[in-house]
């Protein structure tokens, strides 16, 4: 088990299976948006594979999102939620830029993501089962209406049980 170097509290497993949640700057809901969480989905897939792990189950809500992740043998999850955290602010920021260059008012504040997230390695069968079931329920619990991007990979959630 390696630790993370500035702090006791985060540590990897390889080949982990780990609950991530990450908010937006002063939780500010960009993810209203629906073309903001398109070009989130497509980072995500990115990421996925320039970093090769496994997505079990994620769940965007208007200020935040949960991930359910399997890390690799050669990648840790901080350098995952790093490089995906980061390419998103730049390819907003981008097109950010794009819109402002062409005259296009753009109604959002600048993206950004909260320094930080939180991350817990699930350690067995039970905790798997209420973490995908915690993330499925996302839209009650924030009292969103209907599930739009929620995801769970049923064969990976099969492999895991």
């Amino acid at each position: 088990m390696l630790y993370h170097r500035n702090s006791p509290k985060r540590f990897y497993e390889k080949d982990g299976v780990y609950f991530i949640t990450t908010n937006t700057i002063n939780r500010y809901p960009y993810f209203v948006e629906d073309l903001l969480c398109r070009l989130f989905l497509d980072n995500l897939e990115y990421c996925r594979k320039l970093k090769n792990f496994k997505i079990i189950a994620y769940k965007i809500n208007p200020d935040h999102l949960h991930l359910l992740i399997q890390t690799g043998k050669d990648i840790n999850y901080s350098e995952i939620m790093h490089n995906l955290k980061r390419n998103y602010e730049k390819l907003i920021g981008y097109q950010s830029e794009l819109f402002n260059k062409y005259g296009v008012r753009h109604p959002l504040p600048a993206f950004k993501w909260h320094k930080s997230f939180y991350c817990r390695l699930l350690l067995d069968t039970e905790e798997f089962v209420n973490h995908v079931e915690y993330i499925r329920k996302q839209y009650i619990k924030h009292d969103l209406g209907e599930n739009k991007y929620c995801f769970t990979d049923e064969k990976l959630f099969d492999l895991m049980i």
